[in-house]
């Protein structure tokens, strides 16, 4: 072996010695280290166990806090329940009261004879009971119900009977007055029926005064030929009407709705009808039309042509 193999291999030898000087050093560095690392890990570990400790500590307590907090929120909704039922108590005690003061204003007015104090009491009953006026089935368990029906029905007979009166005396106004209280006592249907039928007899009677005081036939035998009687009686008879609607039109709407002038009107119209009827059949009897139409058509059959109005024919053949 030449030297400089022996000098090629030694200082390969310090080179490894050397590498493995560093080693040893970066190893000895590490071990300090993971000592350091494993105390500070022993360290935290104790701290662990203390927060461990302190979190089950900690747990028992929110335990007993929720335990806590769901008694209180059962007493809570007790609370809440007994307020709820003392709130229907109160309620009911209070409409108790409300319903014996009506009943009582009910009998008094009723003896006292002051008819709309007592219909304004049977009104607001209604209200207390939540009545509802189209309601047909009222059975023996809806007690409220059914004792309303008997109050209303009681004064509604008293009223009745005052209305019959006033309508056997053509009193109008008494008529109107005692109409007017059944709405209050939700049986606005009846009154309004009972308002148009006085008022059909009003027009009745107008035309009645009128025919008397325009006699159809003073006036043929004096003035022949003069229809001014017949068109006077028409014009008085949608006079009549009008006039009716003016004088009563207000009071109707605040007390039957703003479809109460309207089915008056159709009520007088109708009455109208029967009464212009009359005046015109009356009309026809008088010029004896119907005789003079059979003559004009015997004339003109004879003449071999027709010129007779066909409604003449079939006021005729009626």
């Amino acid at each position: 072996m030449d030297v400089s193999t022996i000098n090629r291999l030694l200082q390969e030898v310090v080179q490894k010695e050397r590498r493995l000087r560093r080693e040893l050093h970066d190893t000895v560095e590490r071990k300090e280290f993971i000592s350091y690392r494993m105390v500070k890990h022993q360290s935290d570990i104790s701290s662990l166990e203390t927060v461990r400790h302190h979190s089950a500590s900690l747990l028992e307590d929110i335990k007993d806090t929720s335990l806590s907090a769901r008694a209180a929120s059962d007493q809570v909704r007790q609370l809440d329940t007994a307020h709820g039922h003392a709130q229907e108590a109160i309620a009911r005690v209070s409409l108790n009261a409300d319903v014996t003061q009506c009943m009582d204003g009910v009998t008094s007015s009723l003896e006292n004879k002051e008819y709309e104090a007592a219909a304004n009491f049977v009104d607001t009953l209604a209200k207390l009971y939540n009545f509802m006026p189209h309601k047909e089935d009222i059975t023996a368990s809806d007690s409220e119900n059914a004792q309303f029906v008997r109050v209303r029905d009681a004064v509604a007979r008293v009223v009745r009977e005052e209305l019959h009166t006033a309508a056997s005396q053509s009193d109008v106004s008494q008529v109107l007055r005692f109409a007017k209280l059944f709405p209050k006592l939700c049986l606005s249907d009846e009154g309004l029926t009972t308002v148009c039928l006085q008022l059909r007899k009003l027009v009745t009677a107008h035309f009645k005064q009128g025919e008397r005081t325009w006699s159809a036939e003073n006036i043929l035998e004096e003035h022949p030929g003069n229809d001014s009687g017949t068109t006077s009686l028409l014009a008085e008879l949608f006079e009549s009407v009008v006039t009716i609607v003016d004088q009563h039109g207000d009071d109707l709407t605040s007390s039957f709705g703003g479809a109460a002038v309207q089915a008056v009107v159709q009520s007088l119209n109708k009455e109208c009808d029967v009464c212009g009827t009359q005046l015109l059949k009356r009309y026809i009897d008088k010029r004896n039309i119907l005789q003079i139409a059979k003559d004009v058509s015997l004339r003109a059959k004879k003449q071999g042509k027709s010129n007779v109005d066909p409604r003449c024919e079939d006021k005729k053949e009626e």
